[in-house]
This record gives C-alpha cells, sequence and structure tokens, in this order.
C-alpha cells in the first residue's frame, strides 16, 4: 500500500491526445534539425504512426504544427514533405541572424551565464576536433544555440531553435568544406572561440562586432556556394539582387 501522500502509479493518467501530438512534433522536429530526415523526403502519414506505434491523427497534427514552422511543407495531392533549402529561404535566414545574433553577444557580454558559456566552449572544442564535416557542422550548431542562451532571453533563445531547427545551414556548411576543406571548419571554429573570448572579458561591443564579421563571412561564402552550384543569377538572389527583389 502505498504512503498516504507519496507519489504511485495511481497518480498516473492516461496520455491525452495532445501530449501525444506534441511528442509526435519533437521527435519529428528533432530528427529533421539532426539531418535524419532529409530536406525533400516525403513523409508518409502510415508509416511514421506505424513506428511512433500511435494513430494518423496525432501524426497529422504534429505535421501540420511543423508546416507552420516551416520546417514540412505540405503540396496539395502529394503529401508532406520535410521542408528544402532555396537560395531565397537561406538568405532570409542569414539576414535574421544577422539582426538577432549580434544583441545575443551583446547581451551574454552584459549577463555571462556560467552554464551557456561553458556550453559554448565545449562547442568550440568538439568543432576542433571533428574529423567529419557533419560532426564538425553539429558542433558549430551548438555554439549558435550555446550563444543564444547565453543572452538569457527566452525570445530570442525560441527565435534561434527555430531558426537552427530549419538546418537551413547544414547544406551550406558541408559546401563550404567542399569549397575550401579543413581550412573553413578552422576558420569557424577559430571565429567562435573570439566570439566567446569577447563575451568572456565582458565586452559588449567587441561582442557584438565579432558575430557581425562572423555572419559577414558567412554571407560571403553563402553567395560563393550559390555561385558554383548555379551560376551569377543563383548568386545574386541570395545576396538579395535578383529580379525579385522588392523595393
Amino acid at each position: 500500500m502505498a504512503q498516504l501522500g507519496a507519489p504511485s502509479v495511481d497518480d498516473l493518467e492516461p496520455l491525452s491526445t495532445p501530449s501525444v501530438v506534441e511528442v509526435v512534433y519533437d521527435t519529428l522536429r528533432r530528427l529533421i534539425a539532426s539531418g535524419a530526415l532529409a530536406p525533400g523526403l516525403r513523409l508518409h502519414q502510415a508509416d511514421i504512426a506505424q513506428r511512433l506505434g500511435t494513430s494518423r491523427t496525432p501524426v497529422r497534427e504534429a505535421l501540420a504544427r511543423l508546416t507552420a514552422d516551416r520546417l514540412v511543407e505540405f503540396h496539395a495531392n502529394r503529401g508532406f514533405f520535410v521542408a528544402t533549402m532555396s537560395a531565397e529561404r537561406t538568405r532570409a535566414a542569414v539576414e535574421a541572424r544577422q539582426l538577432l545574433e549580434p544583441m545575443m553577444a551583446r547581451l551574454a557580454a552584459e549577463r555571462q551565464p556560467a552554464a551557456a558559456l561553458a556550453r559554448m566552449s565545449a562547442a568550440i572544442d568538439a568543432e576542433r576536433r571533428a574529423t567529419d564535416p557533419w560532426d564538425a557542422y553539429e558542433a558549430s550548431r551548438e555554439f549558435h544555440l550555446a550563444l543564444a542562451e547565453a543572452s538569457a532571453n527566452e525570445f530570442l533563445e525560441r527565435l534561434s531553435d527555430q531558426l537552427w531547427a530549419a538546418d537551413l545551414g547544414r547544406p551550406l556548411y558541408l559546401a563550404y568544406v567542399n569549397l575550401s576543406g579543413r581550412e573553413w571548419i578552422g576558420g569557424d571554429a577559430k571565429q567562435h572561440d573570439r566570439i566567446r573570448r569577447a563575451i568572456v572579458a565582458g565586452d559588449p561591443a567587441a561582442a557584438e562586432r565579432a558575430v557581425e564579421q562572423h555572419l559577414v563571412t558567412a554571407r560571403t561564402y553563402m553567395q560563393s556556394v550559390m555561385h558554383e552550384e548555379s551560376g551569377p543569377a543563383a548568386e545574386a538572389s541570395a545576396a538579395g539582387d535578383g529580379p525579385g527583389r522588392a523595393g
């Protein structure tokens, strides 16, 4: 017999539909972010439901949420697909990071939360040790998520999480490595460490400037990759100078 007031299995309640939707949503989101579900992959509701041991209803609701997050695309008469990278979406993501991450670095230098700074250091070490481009990318992604955490601002952290969950940086990072080899990985880690040192030094202006320089480099490489893959027209589009640009 359970002691009075002590928790027991009798306190457990059956999973409700909303909680199942949340589990399916989190599972698929994590698989998309990790690259296990590749861009362009068709997501069959029946297969997902069978593998996760649930009905199709929570799967459909989770896919609808992921579509709203722009991690999944829905095509009429075809179904759901993992969102693919385009020059326009990649450019938009870099622009968003250019607005958000310098502010994150400034706040991090002012607040210096110890756990987040340790997470940043660990990510830099992992990127330096990486022998595989995929592992290097994961370490780079981890650094930027840690930077968001270091801002100690839940809204910035949530926005950063959404940007990186879309995983737009993975194809670009791998393309950077193909263009310049391990030189890119070493340079990326060095720039991350420059950002970290400015934050640890408590210099908000230097931290902000280091992130801005880092993202200028990322945008330059982005344009190079687009040029290599699709020619000058794609490079112009990635730079925001294509014929579809407003204004």
